[in-house]
């Protein structure tokens, strides 16, 4: 399984309305019966161009809403050292929405 996590400061909260566009741009569905106030789960819609093996999740949660802190997680089904997978291609991606935290 391919896994990249780390942790973000976001400029402002709610989670949802601060990852819209990014996951927009991705190709990346929130789902909201797995969602809430708290934590946002996306997953690439059934229609993407990718494998199924290859399709993406991912998972946000607050660590420290006051500080707007917030733990990433991007996962598929991927080898995690192969290099140029999908999962690694949207990590990057969100990275630059969300950097990691000093």
């Amino acid at each position: 399984m391919a896994l990249y996590t780390w942790l973000s400061s976001i400029p402002r909260p709610p989670l949802a309305e601060s990852f819209a566009a990014a996951f927009q741009e991705l190709g990346l569905k929130i789902l909201e019966e797995a969602s809430g106030e708290h934590q946002i789960y996306a997953e690439e819609t059934a229609i993407s161009s990718h494998p199924h093996t290859s399709r993406v999740n991912v998972l946000i949660c607050w660590t420290c809403a006051n500080k707007r802190q917030c733990q990433i997680e991007v996962r598929s089904s991927e080898a995690m050292l192969k290099r140029g997978t999908r999962c690694e291609e949207v990590a990057t991606a969100l990275k630059t929405f969300a950097p990691i935290s000093n």
